[in-house]
């Protein structure tokens, strides 16, 4: 009678089981950065596609209105040079341009909600870069993480104060595509919803620096756009300018409808002349 053959199988070692993973380490710590690069990469470009749509609500804006949104008023938020409270119950008419282009970004339901809280708690996608944070409610209110560009003092770019403007395309002296309509922010990434560039729903903070940025300088010299502050306890400077969360540069949309990405080594200069809107300087492209 023949016997059943028995396998006899011999068992991982643990010697040989650390081998193991120590290979699946290596390569998990290889492919790692791969991952993290192509996943940057693709916010990078939904950042981009945001500005793009936001740039393009603007003009359907222009063609219905005759001009671009404004930056609204200090109504409805607090007025940065008093630090007082305005209010203007029952009005929305001075809210910002994140508000004035709902309609044109699909919005609508926002832009008519009936409860104005309503308005400032509704979270919209396309106002967050992905690479920066997701889109949530911070210090209980909607926020947005671009910013329509004043020029060098608030008044010479393409987004300015109610009543300042309307700025129109026949006023872009530089050329469309030499001005900057909106761009990122830079912001304290440990300050979200506290710090003074992002503390008021976008809606509606009156003019002031959650809706819209300048070139700025910096002891005596104008700077370009800068990475986000990690760690404002290091670094507690106050944020008018333009930047973000991107290695190496920010992007920015310019007022012809194109999206470019701005380096953080871009000369001050060149990024102001980029800035104003009708000063004849022309920002060199070569540059970006």
């Amino acid at each position: 009678m023949m016997r059943p053959f028995i396998s006899k199988r011999r068992a991982f070692t643990f010697i040989e089981l650390l081998v193991v993973m120590s290979i699946i380490a290596i390569l998990v710590g290889l492919l790692l950065p791969a991952v993290q690069k192509v996943r940057e990469a693709a916010y990078r470009m939904s950042c981009a596609n945001n500005l793009k749509q936001i740039t393009l609500a603007v003009h359907n804006y222009h063609d219905q209105f005759g001009s671009f949104p404004d930056g609204g008023k200090n109504q409805d938020g607090i007025d940065p040079a008093t630090g007082a409270p305005f209010t203007l119950p029952g009005s929305r008419a001075d809210w910002s341009w994140p508000y004035q282009i709902l309609p044109m970004i699909e919005q609508t339901n926002i832009y008519n909600h009936p409860d104005d809280a309503g308005v400032k708690t509704s979270i919209v996608k396309n106002y967050y870069c992905p690479t920066r944070r997701p889109p949530a409610l911070y210090n209980n209110h909607a926020v947005c993480d671009y910013a329509g560009s004043g020029g060098d003092n608030g008044q010479n770019g393409a987004i300015v104060e109610k009543g300042t403007g309307p700025v129109r395309f026949a006023h872009l002296i530089d050329g469309s595509s030499n001005t900057i309509l909106f761009g990122e922010k830079r912001m304290k990434l440990d300050m979200f919803g506290f710090s003074k560039d992002d503390n008021e729903p976008c809606y509606s903070p009156g003019w002031d620096f959650d809706i819209y940025r300048m070139a700025v300088k910096k002891n005596g010299q104008w700077v370009g756009p800068e990475q986000d502050v990690k760690n404002s306890a290091k670094d507690d400077s106050s944020l008018f300018d333009f930047g973000g969360s991107h290695a190496g540069g920010c992007n920015m949309s310019l007022c012809d409808g194109s999206v470019r990405f701005f380096r953080f080594t871009l000369s001050g200069d060149q990024f102001r002349k980029a800035c104003v809107r009708n000063d004849g300087e022309i920002i060199d492209s070569g540059e970006l």
